[in-house]
């Protein structure tokens, strides 16, 4: 799903610190940049209200949210459940790229109990990583994507 970093984009450093990432959090000249495209469609609306893509005012409910989810969830159960797909994966004559781009998303799925067809989550979950991940334009595609995805658990939906 992620895909490998391309070999001629250098990573910026991590930053590591407590301090400095909370400063860096504060910091406006860090706030992340805007869609590169008009906010219209199901995937940049999405994209709208991601805590990653949220300024100072809302980026901090939005991101104890997904904390508490994640907080929720089990390391343990995550590496049984992945280490298992990626058997099956490998099985199946997969390799190294479907595993990565299946487990994880397999994992998290299974982790959240959605009920779905995990090949088509799978897919649904690279639409709409194409646009707001690799900045690709939106498309009914990655909207429909997107609106599926919603559906899984409208629950815990955008709010």
């Amino acid at each position: 799903m992620w895909g490998r970093p391309r070999a001629d984009v250098t990573s910026p450093p991590s930053i590591t610190d407590p301090d400095l990432v909370r400063q860096v959090l504060c910091d406006d000249s860090f706030l992340p940049h805007r869609a590169a495209f008009p906010v219209d469609g199901a995937t940049l609306r999405l994209r709208e209200r991601m805590a990653r893509f949220s300024g100072p005012d809302t980026h901090p409910a939005r991101r104890a949210r997904v904390e508490e989810v994640v907080h929720r969830l089990d390391v343990d159960d995550a590496a049984t459940i992945s280490e298992r797909l990626a058997e099956i994966e490998l099985a199946r004559g997969g390799d190294v790229d479907s595993v990565a781009s299946t487990v994880p998303t397999g994992t998290l799925a299974r982790m959240l109990d959605l009920r779905c067809d995990v090949a088509a989550l799978v897919a649904d979950v690279e639409a709409v990583v194409q646009v707001i991940g690799r900045g690709a334009p939106p498309s009914a595609a990655s909207d429909a994507a997107t609106e599926r995805l919603l559906d899984l658990d409208p629950e815990h939906a955008v709010a």
